[in-house]
């Protein structure tokens, strides 16, 4: 690796500009990039190598500069979006969502430009749907982005701070992998108690929460709750596969898990590897019956669907869903060795594994050293590391000081929950980067644990 400054001089500029100009937003300041990546790898403006363990913000699935999609797009010009014209390019990404997306029932597509918006998008058609049923069920810390709609359905205090809502829900609480069902079910009848359920037209859930912390759903409560709640009623089930989708947790989309077929599933990220799109598919019959009831300017346009035809084949053809599972196996158990090694011995290990699965990758693991606890796990190649006390507080200063020893290492994280990483690099991502990444990362976490 190389032995740069963390943060040359271009970098300092850089961010000494969109410091004083740029309005803040979620911007890190801790890397400036050039736009010259390959694989999992990035470089800063002043040349420094750094590893992505995020795949930027979660979209770069088939990793930087991937060279079939570079070649692809080069005489791809800008043009109308899909929803002014008919799109040849829309049309035929259409019918390959259609196809690879669950769900026996006829489907449509609608194009957007990001994930925010295609949760608005799956929001204006269930109100077309079921205009006398206001209320959505949603989940405590989930993530469904920042337009209006999107934030009235997310339960994160930074997101949702000075914030009304636009329509009414219900808060239930997430049943995070490990979770008594029993105890679930009795909690969230108790909730509903009080509401009536014909006035309740959707339920808006993430398989694996993402900025909620990487927190898979438990599928014995999620049988309950579909079986005893959602169906019986009627209710809309809106995936939220934004951040999950094409490939990341080992499937193609992180519902097949679950064995469900949701009645709309948004997706971005991923999806063009980069470029601006999004997307719900939805059950025909859920969809709006006819045109100018909802719309939008740029989706589907020509660069971003070329993008997702090309990314979608490259992650069929070279398996990286497969790729995913298994280097999410591999990076558990090299990291489990390493925390192991490099932590004192005064330690308590444990685990909880998901027994639905065949594979010992798809469980959370907590090693406890004096008052702190650090859990760690996920599915597939979305996983994260978490940080807390022996009473559950989280500790945030403690994931920062972690982040801090990784980058000095080159190593790009982002935060997520309340005070864990998120391990989320390309699908692409060698056995022997991912055993990398699993040591350096150990080595960081043992470092800020002992001067903690």
């Amino acid at each position: 690796m190389p032995k740069e400054p963390v943060l040359g001089p271009k970098s300092r500029k850089v961010i000494a500009l969109a410091k004083k100009y740029c309005a803040p937003t979620t911007q890190d300041f801790s890397f400036v990039p050039s736009g010259i990546a390959e694989g999992c790898w990035v470089w800063s403006i002043d040349g420094e190598k750094c590893f992505d363990s995020s795949s930027g913000p979660g979209v770069f699935n088939i990793g930087h500069n991937h060279p079939k999609l570079v070649e692809a797009m080069r005489d791809v010009m800008p043009g109308f979006g899909a929803n002014e014209y008919a799109n040849p390019w829309f049309s035929k990404l259409s019918k390959k969502l259609c196809e690879i997306t669950p769900g026996s029932f006829e489907k449509v597509v609608f194009p957007c430009s990001s994930g925010g918006e295609a949760v608005e998008a799956a929001i204006r058609a269930v109100e077309l749907l079921a205009p006398t049923r206001p209320y959505f069920i949603h989940f405590e810390k989930a993530f469904h982005g920042r337009p209006k709609g999107a934030r009235t359905l997310t339960n994160r205090l930074h997101a949702n701070r000075g914030s009304r809502p636009a329509f009414p829900t219900i808060l239930l609480p997430f049943p995070e992998l490990g979770t008594d069902s029993k105890n679930f079910m009795t909690d969230v009848k108790s909730r509903l108690r009080n509401h009536n359920a014909n006035k309740i037209s959707a339920v808006i859930w993430e398989p694996i929460q993402g900025e909620g912390g990487i927190r898979p759903t438990d599928p014995r409560c999620w049988k309950k709750f579909l079986k005893e709640i959602i169906y019986p009623n009627a209710i809309v089930l809106i995936a939220d596969e934004v951040q999950t989708g094409f490939g990341r947790t080992g499937k193609m989309f992180a519902c097949e898990y679950y064995g469900v077929e949701p009645d709309i599933i948004c997706l971005a990220k991923g999806i063009a590897n980069g470029e601006h799109l999004g997307v719900i598919v939805m059950n025909k019959k859920v969809c709006w019956p006819e045109g100018g009831l909802y719309s939008n300017t740029w989706g589907g346009d020509p660069r971003s669907v070329k993008s997702a035809l090309v990314a979608i084949d490259i992650i069929e053809k070279e398996k990286l869903a497969k790729n995913a599972e298994e280097m999410g196996e591999i990076f558990h158990n090299s990291f489990t060795r390493n925390i192991l090694k490099f932590l004192p011995r005064d330690y308590i290990a444990e685990g909880i594994l998901w027994d639905n699965y065949s594979s010992d990758s798809r469980r959370f693991d907590r090693v406890t050293w004096g008052k702190i606890v650090v859990d760690f796990g996920g599915i597939g190649l979305m996983r994260r590391i978490q940080f807390e006390d022996k009473n559950d507080n989280p500790l945030p200063e403690l994931r920062n000081r972690v982040r801090e020893e990784a980058r000095r290492r080159h190593i790009l994280l982002l935060s997520c929950g309340d005070s864990a990483i998120r391990v989320m690099p390309p699908l692409v991502v060698s056995e022997e980067e991912i055993k990398w990444l699993a040591k350096e990362l150990a080595e960081s976490v043992a470092t800020a644990v002992k001067n903690f």
